[in-house]
């Protein structure tokens, strides 16, 4: 089999000495160096790295207008990028190129799947992610030319884009736009009222949206009926205090709020009633200095908040488990002062003293942990998947089996929140609870990204996934601090391979720090047309932050938040229809 492909790389020089079609106006030369493409998840595929990434540089190679730099980026370089923790005007980079292509091979169920991203050294300039599913080794000459045509098509040549209005595709200027995003983007569809149509789903804003200023950044929203009284309640977490907010016909009531602890940095929240007393907690996992520092609390109409347990050394969150049941799971920090996060999750019960212990291990992917996954039926078929963002920012399914069924190219669940202290405040060597300068310099940061929702919201039996999608400044995953300055919320649907898009709001400047959705009213029938169509009611929940990730971040009190709520109507056409 190695001779094999050893004969299809050179076959796949030769070949590529033909040439590409190159139709930009401008004669700028490209220099692209590589890093060696990472196979730690390839599994079987593992002996197709080097060919695969020698074929690719070959197909970029035969490209007048492209350098491919002899250098490749070994670990220990990349970990130098990784260190120019600042912004990309900081960072040192080895060899003077203007793009870094990485890749990674993933074996998945269905065959192998190939992700590459290109990752700009101008900060003009986009990172931009490519990928190919492979279910025969036979097609890997053709799959890595049309990936090497993309990559030349997008960034070296000209880019062709799919045309607009393809039939049953109808776009007004809106702030949800088509399943073909780029295009309606140029077209100048910026953030508004909310329109997006296929042939799968129509999503519609009803009525104007309703927007409040909040102090300080939202870290956090969830949304339940905490009074039982029919009427959902909106839990806003943002610069150590938590508010309840009511809706009203034109924006919103301040039901409550309260100062949290001091010195907690809080990265999660959920409510459950885990105690069924009929009164739901609310739970705020969250960190002091090197400690795991959890709370719960409770709120009643009319004698307010209490806390009922507090300093919790769980991390703690409500999840739905595979029967749609809320339950309440946690995690342990790991024994190292540097380790926050140990192996291990567990559902935890609640006695009635508010104190937790372990009910049962739950066994998930190894890439998951308490605050980066999901179970959701995407399929409809009654045995949920498993979702997955990973810790740079991918998207993973996997069956009831953990078997990885699809990775994604693009980042979504985008956060700056990690668990433990702010990088380098915990450094104190005079002081035990401290981190040594080694210690934080080892330390990866373990992100927190924002929570994803599912809900099928079309009442087909199958889950769609609503997940934010925040444009990350600078070279993704070379520094431990993140910084967005563009955000959206799309929502995916499962088409048995991969999720695809079926609608998204418009681009945000700035970022999307939070977020939470609702279905509302279901099974609404509305006849009289020539199509018989159903429609459905939902609200989507923002937390923006307009000056994230720009230069007045800088300036105190400038990132200060808004909670917007869309009131939503989703219409699917009926089959046959």
């Amino acid at each position: 089999m190695r001779i094999k492909m050893a004969i299809i790389v050179l076959l796949c020089c030769l070949w590529g000495s033909v040439g590409t079609a190159n139709c930009q106006e401008n004669d700028t030369v490209y220099r692209v160096v590589f890093s060696t493409f990472d196979v730690g998840s390839a599994g079987k595929y593992g002996y197709l790295q080097n060919s695969i990434q020698s074929m690719l540089v070959a197909r970029l190679a035969a490209n007048d207008r492209v350098e491919i730099l002899e250098h490749t980026l070994s670990a220990k370089e990349v970990a130098l990028l990784k260190k120019g923790v600042e912004g990309r005007d900081k960072v040192v980079q080895p060899v003077a190129a203007d793009y870094l292509l990485m890749g990674a091979l993933f074996s998945i169920k269905s065959g192998l799947s190939v992700n590459v991203t290109l990752y700009p050294f101008s900060q003009e300039k986009s990172v931009l992610h490519f990928s190919f599913l492979m279910k025969d080794v036979g097609v890997l000459i053709s799959e890595v030319e049309q990936l090497s045509q993309q990559i030349t098509n997008k960034i070296f040549g000209s880019n062709i884009l799919e045309p607009y209005g393809k039939a049953g595709n109808k776009v007004e200027k809106s702030g949800f736009i088509t399943v073909h995003p780029e295009v309606a983007y140029k077209r100048g569809l910026y953030v508004g009222s909310i329109v997006s149509e296929s042939d799968k789903m129509r999503a519609t804003a009803v009525g104007a949206k309703r927007t409040i200023d909040i102090s300080g950044e939202i870290s956090a929203i969830t949304v339940g009926d905490l009074d039982k009284d029919g009427q959902e309640e909106v839990l806003v977490l943002s610069q150590g205090e938590l508010k309840i907010l009511g809706l009203t016909e034109d924006g919103f009531d301040l039901l409550d709020k309260v100062a949290l602890p001091k010195g907690k940095r809080s990265h999660a929240l959920s409510i459950a009633d885990i105690n069924a007393d009929g009164v739901q907690e609310i739970y705020i996992s969250a960190t002091k200095d090197l400690d795991v520092s959890s709370m719960i609390l409770e709120w009643r109409k009319g004698s307010g908040f209490t806390l009922v347990a507090n300093d919790v050394r769980w991390y703690l969150r409500a999840v739905k488990n595979t029967q749609r049941q809320c339950i309440l799971m946690g995690q342990k920090r790991g024994l190292e002062k540097n380790a926050f996060l140990q192996s291990g999750l567990y559902q935890l019960k609640l006695n009635e003293k508010y104190e937790v212990a372990i009910s049962k291990k739950i066994f998930l992917p190894s890439k998951a942990n308490l605050f980066n996954f999901i179970y959701a039926d995407l399929d409809g078929v009654g045995t949920p998947e498993i979702v997955v963002i990973d810790n740079r920012e991918k998207m993973r399914i996997y069956n009831s089996n953990s078997e990885l069924l699809w990775i994604s190219k693009k980042s979504f669940g985008g956060s700056s929140i990690y668990l433990g202290p702010s990088q380098g405040d915990a450094v104190n060597d005079a002081e035990q609870w401290g981190l040594s300068v080694d210690e934080e310099s080892d330390r990866e940061p373990i992100f927190v990204p924002n929570p994803i929702m599912a809900d099928d919201i079309d009442q087909n039996g199958s889950q769609e996934l609503i997940v934010n999608e925040n444009q990350s400044v600078g070279i993704k995953g070379f520094y431990k601090l993140r910084i967005y300055n563009s955000s959206r919320i799309v929502s995916l649907s499962w088409n048995g391979e991969n999720m695809e898009e079926i609608w998204r709001t418009g681009e945000h400047k700035g970022v999307i720090s939070a977020y939470s959705f609702s279905s509302k009213i279901q099974n609404k029938r509305v006849e009289g047309t020539n199509d018989t169509i159903n429609k459905y009611r939902g609200r989507l929940y923002t937390g923006y932050i307009p000056k994230k990730g720009t230069l007045w971040d800088l300036l105190p009190g400038s990132l200060d938040s808004e909670l917007k709520v869309y009131e939503l109507e989703f219409t699917k056409r009926a089959e046959g229809n």
